[in-house]
């Protein structure tokens, strides 16, 4: 768990460590602020005060997932994210809507087609940390 201070108002907030660097609403004032990383935490502490920061803002040992012990197969990812490592299977999203692709073709041919080129395929993301993975 990541614990942080609003800087508005001044509440405490705890988040799991997986929402690092993503946006998250102070409960208290409403204001929306970015959840800081860990390891920058620790070193704020360090600079800020002259005592040892709490065992939370100590650097985690890296886990299993991180290193990944075996090579992705077919139709498999490892996460370019250095806080995720995941190696499996992605979530799989269309990139747009064929329905939509023929109807416009029916309609306006010119249109449809180039919606059909542009929003063909799929989007590839981390079912563990949501970061979009770029095609190769």
């Amino acid at each position: 768990m990541i614990d942080f201070d609003c800087p508005k108002c001044g509440e405490g907030m705890s988040v799991p460590d997986c929402l690092a660097g993503r946006s998250e609403t102070c409960p208290a004032c409403g204001n929306v602020d970015v959840v800081p990383w860990p390891s920058v935490q620790a070193q704020a502490m360090s600079v800020a005060g002259s005592q040892a920061p709490p065992a939370w803002a100590q650097p985690a040992s890296p886990s299993p997932r991180r290193s990944p012990s075996r090579q992705p197969g077919r139709r498999e990812i490892v996460c370019p994210n250095p806080h995720c490592g995941y190696v499996g299977k992605p979530i799989r999203r269309a990139r747009g809507s064929l329905a939509l692709g023929c109807l416009l073709t029916i309609l306006v041919f010119p249109i449809g087609l180039i919606y059909l080129l542009f929003t063909g395929g799929y989007r590839y993301y981390c079912p563990v940390c949501k970061m979009q993975i770029a095609r190769t």
